[in-house]
């Protein structure tokens, strides 16, 4: 009788011998087909994946594709150095939770967000360009201190007034020392110093005037808090509590990420903020039962 060595040669060489008495066919014949489990089969099944960061820039085009005409050349070409200049930027920090790709789905976030709303009579005065401008720029001009915090931190009206100041005047002059035209510069620099969770608790009057002037405000700022909401929300707080236990982004989520549902400002931003919400707490509670350790740790 074949050793079980010699039939596994055999596989692996491609060879078979078929067996008289197939009813009797014993436990080390059964094997599963090499069709099944050869690279071959395997990459007809899993589609291509990119793992590494992208280097490539947003093409405004596709950006503004809804829009009557396409960009002008000296709009791609400002746009482009902003683009850029953000992505060297975020870089250089190299902070994973507030990366260039967070400041590409932010923007991608905003075009999805302003297709779906753009009908209302709220949004008939929205500058696109500046729009656009505001969610590449959401990151410029943020305290170290506003990326690492959890729980939220308490700011006064007054601090939150010379928060918000501050972050308006490093990004206007962020844009225009890329020379960015300033009816562009202005409006984007204003709309991206709003969208602080921590400034808009301490002063909700000051966003609902902010969004009266600038609508713009609405759709960006759900545009930046939906990427901190479902799968891409559990990545980004597992990035923040890098240094902290594995249940630690769990704090980020229950006391910063759980305000966001209800503070999202269009219809479209909120519904797509439920879904990731639910998804979201689907996860933490598989992951606190994986984690519950109770059993074998000594009683408190």
């Amino acid at each position: 009788m074949p050793t079980f060595l010699s039939k596994l040669h055999r596989r692996l060489s491609g060879t078979t011998k078929s067996s008289s008495s197939p009813e009797h066919t014993s436990p080390e014949d059964i094997t599963t087909s090499s069709s099944q489990v050869s690279p071959s089969h395997l990459s007809t099944t899993l589609a291509p994946r990119t793992y590494s960061r992208t280097d490539r820039l947003i093409n405004l085009s596709a950006l503004l594709s809804d829009q009557p005409l396409s960009p002008n050349p000296y709009q791609r070409e400002w746009f482009s150095r902003v683009n850029v200049a953000v992505r060297k930027h975020l870089d250089d920090q190299g902070i994973l939770s507030h990366d260039y790709e967070h400041v590409l789905r932010v923007t991608m976030n905003t075009q999805r967000l302003w297709l779906a709303e753009k009908h209302h009579t709220w949004a008939r005065d929205v500058d696109v360009m500046a729009m656009y401008t505001a969610a590449l720029v959401c990151c410029i001009g943020e305290e170290e201190k506003e990326r690492h915090v959890s729980p939220i931190p308490t700011l006064t009206e007054m601090e939150a007034e010379k928060e918000q100041d501050r972050q308006c005047n490093a990004i206007r002059d962020f844009l225009n020392g890329l020379k960015v035209p300033p009816q562009v510069a202005g409006p984007a620099s204003y709309t991206a110093s709003f969208l602080s969770l921590p400034r808009e608790r301490a002063n909700p009057e000051a966003l609902d005037v902010a969004m009266k002037d600038l609508p713009a405000l609405k759709i960006v700022q759900d545009a930046l808090r939906l990427d901190s909401l479902g799968a891409m929300g559990i990545v980004r707080a597992a990035n923040y509590a890098s240094e902290e236990t594995a249940l630690g982004m769990l704090k980020l989520v229950d006391e910063r990420f759980v305000h966001y549902l209800r503070l999202m400002k269009t219809k479209t931003g909120k519904k797509e903020a439920e879904k990731a919400w639910t998804f979201m707490q689907e996860f933490t509670e598989g992951l606190l039962e994986q984690a519950d350790c109770e059993d074998i740790l000594e009683k408190k």
